[in-house]
């Protein structure tokens, strides 16, 4: 009877500190994204996050998560992140739209769990609002009128940094859309008091912060006289008068006469708001 001898092979794998002996520890670099050319991403932009990873954390069957700072570069929550290797794509959500240039990100694996280093710094910012340039700046304009003034325009803005009054939305002091476009809403002027109206506008598709627009009401207030007033003879009579109308808040202009141009003024005509000319016969 022939012996058969086994021949049992032992297979020993050894762990050290908590690798696999003979494999590259799990680690992720996280790289910082390419901002765009106008030197910011605007908040919810979708962006592209490369990453290496080696070890166990190169894994086939791993997922990732793209991890998003805080306005400090600290205390990094979970942001919309898809994907299965690198490149992820992420949607950059961040609190009470703070802006800053201290943002980071990075990258977190699932099996192992291995979080990534955080990138170098980047900025999430808005375009300024309307009336100002560069980024981040919001105007703050006053306008006044008198309490009961009627004819009162629709707010404008000033468009900045390429955008187009039509691009406009128009706030109230509570946060809530009144208007679009390059009118704005009409002032009210029936109560004494500050009113706040606020307006952003659109540059390369992200919303600016909001400009500040303060219509105060005064219960009595007295009109910018009118300016560079010219008196030109057409005949013996006939007067033509041409001003400028340096007032927002008339209601009318009357049109006097002297004889000596010191004293004795006669009110000779009663004209609307706005006027600019009369022609005196």
């Amino acid at each position: 009877m022939k012996s058969v001898k086994l021949l049992v092979t032992l297979v020993v794998t050894l762990l050290v500190g908590g690798q696999v002996w003979g494999q590259t520890a799990a680690s992720i670099t996280t790289n910082t994204p390419s901002v765009p050319a106008i030197g910011y991403f605007c908040p919810s932009s979708v962006i592209s996050v490369s990453f290496s990873r080696t070890g166990q954390a190169a894994a086939s069957n791993n997922a990732y998560k793209v991890h998003l700072s805080d306005k400090d570069g600290n205390n990094f929550t979970d942001i919309p992140t898809s994907g299965t290797g690198s490149p992820l794509t992420a949607t950059l959500n961040i609190i009470n739209d703070e802006i800053s240039d201290k943002y980071k990100i990075r990258v977190v694996a699932s099996s192992p769990a291995v979080t990534g280093s955080a990138s170098g710094a980047f900025t999430i910012s808005r375009p300024s609002g309307p009336g100002q340039s560069g980024i981040g700046q919001a105007g703050n304009t006053t306008i006044e009128y008198c309490q009961g003034q009627s004819n009162i325009p629709p707010l404008t803005a000033t468009p900045t940094n390429g955008a187009v009054a039509n691009s406009f939305v128009w706030y109230n002091s509570s946060a809530q859309q009144v208007a679009t476009g390059s009118n704005g809403p009409t002032p009210n002027t029936n109560s004494t008091g500050t009113v706040l109206y606020q307006v952003s506008q659109t540059v390369n598709g992200c919303q600016s912060v909001w400009s500040k627009i303060n219509v105060n009401t005064l219960s009595s207030c007295t009109p910018t006289p009118p300016t560079n007033l010219v008196a030109s003879t057409i005949s013996s009579s006939q007067i033509d008068l041409k001003w400028t109308d340096a007032a927002t808040n008339e209601t009318g202009y009357q049109v006097e006469r002297s004889a000596d141009g010191q004293s004795n003024w006669t009110n000779i005509a009663n004209l609307g708001a706005g006027a600019t000319a009369y022609s005196n016969t």
